[in-house]
């Protein structure tokens, strides 16, 4: 399965805070907490998850 290989590679901090970035400059946010607030309002993320 995919999925699972790929939650078995280990990411380094760098790598991850890269992508997170990249996403959120194509979102047009600017901090983390706007990314949890654009995902509750999508659906994405339900509240007390």
């Amino acid at each position: 399965m995919i999925s699972a290989r790929l939650a078995a590679r280990p990411l380094s901090e760098a790598t991850v805070k890269m992508h997170l970035n990249r996403a959120m400059a194509k979102l047009g946010l600017s901090s983390r907490t706007q990314v949890v607030a654009a995902a509750r309002e999508s659906g994405l993320l339900k509240p007390g998850s």
